[in-house]
């Protein structure tokens, strides 16, 4: 669980910016954030994201 709320919003603002910029189809996702998160800079978030957006697009074929 993250404890402060604004970083809980910076979280949630990074993960809609880099999923809007995605071409997934169609899917729901659910994220859950871990521990520790809220220490990473937004380039790290950002990176990891990207890495994950890219291995679910894999998996749907887009």
């Amino acid at each position: 669980m993250i404890a402060k709320a604004h970083d809980r919003n910076r979280i949630k603002r990074l993960l809609r910016e880099s999923f809007r910029h995605t071409n997934l189809p169609a899917v729901d996702i659910i994220i859950l954030a871990r521990p520790g998160l809220a220490k990473k800079t937004n380039l790290g978030i950002n990176t990891k994201l990207n890495k994950t957006w890219e291995k679910l697009a894999s998996c749907y074929g887009k």
